[in-house]
């Protein structure tokens, strides 16, 4: 039996962890935008998501909330899909100019020129799926 780490997650638990929509889910990965921990194989096979790639699901979610396009996601996330869960605390995500960044939380932040959008920072500790998450 799988332990609480090493748990995989069917694409409909996925997207409802991520707080996401399962179209959302399956057009990112149409998209190439993440990859799941096991993919489908074939007719009839299952996506498979590590407690890893959901939080990464997570996390495209609350950029694409905050004002994010696909394209800036798919930057990040081959940033932090290097990166362990416990990594992950004191990292933020900023786009002030249209290009996103990962900067560690005590990096001082310049605000954008003109109107201030909200949600221009994305803190990743916010975006990881805890254990208790998973019942």
């Amino acid at each position: 039996m799988p332990t609480r780490t090493d748990r995989t997650f069917s694409a409909l638990e996925c997207a409802d962890l991520a707080r996401v929509s399962y179209r959302q889910l399956d057009y990112w990965l149409r998209r190439g935008v993440l990859l799941p921990h096991r993919p489908a194989s074939g007719s009839g096979s299952r996506r498979q998501f590590a407690r890893h790639e959901v939080s990464v699901v997570r996390l495209i979610g609350q950029l694409m909330a905050a004002g994010a396009v696909t394209e800036m996601c798919a930057d990040v996330v081959e940033v932090v899909q290097c990166l362990p869960l416990d990594q992950w605390s004191g990292l933020l995500v900023v786009w002030p100019d249209g290009a996103m960044q990962v900067l560690d939380a005590g990096t001082p932040l310049a605000r954008p020129e003109g109107p201030a959008k909200a949600g221009w920072v994305v803190d990743l500790a916010g975006c990881v799926v805890q254990p208790d998450e998973e019942a």
